[in-house]
């Protein structure tokens, strides 16, 4: 539905998610957080102020958690 609305491919390691109640996603929301009962989901990845603003793309951050505990680990070490 998302990739319908922004024109966008949503990949695999995506999400789209939609937002209401007049609340929208802006071009300075991009890296921000997406959480949910304080678990990290995801980061905003595309949003497009000239588009439908009540939708956005995430990354998931568990298709990178492998890396991000690599470098994490790596930069703990030193």
């Amino acid at each position: 539905m998302c990739s319908n609305i922004l024109m966008i491919f949503v990949f695999e390691d995506q999400f789209c998610s939609g937002h209401t109640q007049g609340i929208e996603v802006v071009p300075t929301d991009t890296g921000g957080s997406v959480t949910s009962n304080g678990e990290l989901y995801g980061v905003i990845s595309i949003n497009n102020e000239n588009r439908n603003r009540l939708f956005a793309i995430h990354t998931k951050v568990y298709a990178y958690l492998q890396f991000i505990r690599d470098v994490v680990g790596a930069a703990l070490e030193n």
